[in-house]
């Protein structure tokens, strides 16, 4: 088994941005909106914290409360969207029930979507937009992915996932570096018998040890993106203690998607303020 070091490579790209940004004379906005206090959302957005400050990047943190309405959280999108000290903008997820996490990210200005997600970015994204990026977590698994092989031509790739939302663009950007892709959203037992067969395997699907190394082949690229915590601390969706005896290549958890998504979260929102500049 290989470990991909996320946070090895994480931390490459956020000494790049931090170049970038001290060669400018002002600096790029990133505002961040959390709702309510779940443990782990609250982890997150200090680690993106963290990492903005290193880079150089003014950070912002709004905090509504358990019970907010849309109206409290729609006001402050609105104001933010005409901010100028401001080039993106993140909702922290997950979001209380009451409140629709994709109305309120529709609410963004698409050229403030810090994350990707927006469903303006998404669409042009899918429709081979020359100008349009992937999600920032979509572009940090594919880092991972061209770390371990940077040709992926006819290479197969299994996606496992909960949400059409993710496996979308994702594929579309395995497919753009010419990998043949099969997506299971919510996977059955006859789905999970077919992986053994893909060279690369992403699984998202917030299932403790959803995935062993009897599902999967015995040199392929497994990205494991669940983030699962119980008493017994933070794992992924994948058992990685079974693959010791494999030439498997997979991300750890903590230290392989995250690190990841939170760098390129963090590059996004450095091109955005660039281009911001240029079209002044």
């Amino acid at each position: 088994m290989k470990i991909i070091d996320g946070q090895l490579l994480a931390d490459t790209l956020k000494n790049e941005l931090a170049q970038r940004v001290r060669a400018n004379s002002d600096r790029p906005g990133l505002a961040i909106l959390l709702v309510g206090d779940n443990e782990g959302s609250r982890v997150y957005v200090n680690l993106k914290k963290r990492a903005a400050e290193y880079i150089g990047i003014d950070f912002h943190l709004y905090k509504f409360p358990e019970d907010a309405t849309y109206a409290d959280i729609e006001q402050t999108i609105d104001w933010l969207n005409t901010d100028d000290q401001i080039d993106g903008i993140l909702i922290q997820l997950p979001l209380p029930k009451q409140l629709d996490e994709n109305a309120l990210i529709a609410r963004i200005a698409h050229t403030k979507d810090a994350d990707g997600f927006h469903p303006a970015n998404i669409k042009k994204f899918l429709s081979h937009d020359q100008n349009a990026s992937a999600p920032a977590l979509v572009q940090g698994i594919l880092a991972l992915i061209i770390s371990e092989t940077s040709d992926l031509q006819g290479m197969t790739a299994a996606l496992c996932t909960n949400s059409s939302i993710f496996a979308l663009p994702l594929a579309e950007a395995l497919e753009q570096q010419g990998a043949r892709v099969t997506s299971f959203v919510q996977a059955t037992q006859e789905d999970i018998k077919k992986l053994s067969s893909f060279d690369i395997v992403v699984v998202a699907v917030g299932k403790k040890y959803f995935l062993s190394s009897s599902n999967i082949k015995n040199d392929a690229i497994v990205i494991d993106v669940g983030y699962n915590r119980d008493a017994e601390g933070v794992s992924g969706d994948v058992n990685t203690d079974s693959f010791h005896d494999t030439h498997v290549a997979i991300t750890p958890v903590p230290g392989g998607v995250g690190p990841m998504t939170v760098a390129y979260l963090l590059k996004r929102v450095t091109d955005m303020h660039e281009e911001n500049k240029q079209s002044l």
